[in-house]
């Protein structure tokens, strides 16, 4: 039985008309459980674990809702109390859950081991980050993109062509108008962490290429950012905005841009003074 008395709660009392809004409560912080369930399959670890995490959650949302009787809490105090995702009652229910969770893989190893298994399955290669520094993560910035020096563009370019509809401004291959050094394979494996949005960072909108004062996407590197979103949620990014790779030139100083319009990964192209509101970079960190 959970020790429910070491959490927390003074008397949160809440009508029984408001059940199901509290109930979804529980439910979204059900996610984390499932997560962490998801992770330990993922370890090939034994399922009967599983069960027990979910079991015992279960029992902690029961404990939790019988301690909910009526007191006559104003309207005002049921939904703050609702609304709050502050609120010390969450803050209390939300560190309880988190004792049922096993420690798991830190994100960081996560997306690594996502990166290892991807260029395997695609590509065949071993992915080698031996000597390769892994690059301190920034507030906000919490999407990884490894590129293997073993790939080059036209390569990842393919493995878009097998995965999604695609389209490209140019009748030939990309790296024949690319900049002669983003030409074959990559000089050196590096790791970039960008900001984890659909859409390219508001913070750069309306700033040309040539306007950036910070390390921005490459063009392969947005294609592996795009193989990677499909591969986890089968969705895609830029569905209202372009993502101006302003870290790559094409062979003429245009910039490329990509997006998801008309149900295709597009790549086009702007000229390296040319801004907008819905132009943007996605700053890297690297």
């Amino acid at each position: 039985m959970i020790d429910v008395q070491a959490v927390r709660i003074s008397h949160l009392i809440v009508r029984r008309q408001h059940f199901w809004d509290f109930a979804s409560r529980f439910l979204k912080n059900a996610r984390y459980v499932i997560r962490a369930s998801y992770n330990i399959m993922e370890n090939h670890e034994n399922e009967s674990a599983i069960l027990k995490m979910i079991g015992q959650y279960l029992e902690l949302v029961i404990v939790f809702l019988r301690k909910l009787h009526p007191i006559g809490l104003t309207t005002g105090q049921i939904k703050s109390l609702i609304e709050e995702k502050d609120h010390p009652f969450w803050i209390a229910f939300n560190e309880a859950t988190k004792l049922l969770v096993p420690p798991t893989l830190d994100d960081t190893t996560r997306q690594i081991q996502f990166w290892s298994k991807f260029y395997k399955e695609h590509f065949g290669i071993n992915l080698d980050l031996s000597g390769v520094k892994i690059p301190e993560r920034k507030t906000g910035f919490n999407w990884l993109v490894i590129v293997s020096q073993e790939v080059s563009l036209n390569q990842v370019w393919e493995v878009c062509r097998k995965r999604f509809k695609c389209w490209k401004y140019t009748d030939s291959d990309l790296e024949s108008v690319i900049q002669k050094s983003e030409r074959g394979p990559t000089k050196a494996t590096v790791m970039f962490w960008f900001r984890d949005r659909v859409e390219a960072d508001e913070e750069t909108k309306n700033l040309s290429a040539d306007q950036q004062t910070e390390p921005s996407i490459t063009l392969i590197a947005r294609c592996l950012l795009e193989l990677k979103y499909f591969s986890e949620t089968k969705k895609h990014l830029d569905i209202s905005n372009w993502t101006l790779c302003a870290g790559s030139r094409y062979s003429g100083g245009y910039v490329p841009c990509a997006d998801w319009d008309d149900d295709e990964f597009s790549v086009d192209w702007d000229d390296a003074g040319g801004r907008d509101s819905y132009l943007r970079s996605r700053v890297a960190v690297g």
